[in-house]
């Protein structure tokens, strides 16, 4: 049996702490691999795993962006790593030990103005990513977009495999959507989610370029004091993943905003319920198709209405999605274990 510790110290958005959870659970229920220690934040700490198999190690982080890269640059002199270890967190550690980073940081790759401080912070990033990756350490990766940027960055040297967040014991919603449901003013407007976190990326500013002529309803998971007053816009707050399940049951969709993303957990999981997805065409989004989704184009705004427009009138026409999500049990863990954790071979 090996040996693996993993570090998700720095995992603290929804998608990625369930993606992490999946992760970790799947390694749990091999009796290939086993986790001799486990760094986590109290906000991902798993404590339902097995207590047995998992030695816990819980850290807090007290100032921010600066205890990160203080962690990450010493890590090997006051962390002694005799196992592989596993990092669910973007950045490599300066360590000895050979490494699986699952790299999820999609920002890391954009172009950002020199003004800007994600420019210095995502700049900070990439050298740290080239300092401490060792020429026999993995980097992991959730789609070939992902895979493209890291291998034009960092050449062709480094070695990178692309593992599945569909084939991960997720937990996923278990009904599938036939079509809308019944509705006293479902002819004359349309409701759609948008669940996402209040960060820039997510672009809520684009529902103030809605008009009340659309006639919808968007429900968003942040508080009031975050946007500015819409009609067309409701704030629900933060809600749970249950929650979250229980409106893509009634909902005529998902909107989806994002300008960037490496996993996009909203979206895998419409897919899943089979719901009609409006969101940019972007590259995170360039393998979904366009007979269940309705893109816009982020450069105009006006584009975001008119794709609402079109879905409002494929609704009134009977339309409804027909969305396949094959959700091959297992793959996922033998990718981990087989492929990865144990060096096989491709």
């Amino acid at each position: 049996m090996k040996s693996i510790d993993i570090h998700q110290i720095n995992v603290f958005g929804l998608g990625a702490i369930k993606f992490s959870a999946a992760l970790v659970r799947d390694i749990l229920e091999s009796d290939l691999i086993q986790i001799n220690r486990f760094y986590s934040n109290k906000y991902n700490y798993q404590s339902r795993f097995s207590e047995s198999a998992v030695e816990s190690s819980i850290y807090y982080y007290r100032f921010g962006v600066l205890s990160r890269i203080f962690e990450v640059c010493f890590w090997r002199y006051y962390r002694k790593q005799d196992n592989d270890i596993f990092i669910l967190g973007d950045l490599p550690l300066n360590t000895r030990a050979k490494q699986y980073v699952l790299c999820q940081q999609s920002l890391m790759f954009k172009k950002f103005s020199v003004f800007s401080i994600n420019f210095f912070k995502f700049g900070l990033f990439k050298i740290i990513f080239k300092l401490f990756l060792k020429s026999n350490d993995v980097v992991l990766v959730q789609n070939s977009e992902m895979k493209r940027y890291i291998k034009e960055y960092f050449g062709d040297n480094i070695t990178i495999k692309i593992i599945d967040p569909k084939s991960a014991s997720f937990g996923w919603p278990e009904f599938y959507r036939k079509g809308r449901c019944p509705s006293p003013h479902q002819e004359e407007s349309i409701r759609l989610i948008y669940p996402a976190a209040f960060v820039p990326h997510k672009n809520h500013h684009l529902l103030s370029t809605l008009t009340n002529k659309l006639q919808a309803e968007v429900l968003v998971t942040i508080d009031n004091n975050m946007i500015q007053q819409h009609s067309s816009v409701s704030c629900i707050g933060p809600v749970s993943r249950a929650k979250v399940y229980e409106y893509y049951e009634t909902v005529d969709g998902l909107l989806f905003l994002s300008s960037n993303e490496s996993l996009g957990m909203p979206i895998l999981e419409a897919i899943k319920c089979n719901l009609p997805i409006v969101c940019p065409y972007a590259e995170y989004t360039r393998e979904l198709t366009t007979h269940n989704c309705l893109f816009f184009d982020l450069d105009r705004p006006k584009s975001l209405e008119e794709a609402l427009f079109e879905l409002k009138n494929k609704l009134r026409s009977g339309w409804w999605p027909s969305w396949q999500f094959s959700k091959q049990f297992g793959s996922l863990k033998y990718q981990l274990i087989s492929y990865i954790l144990l060096d096989s071979p491709d």
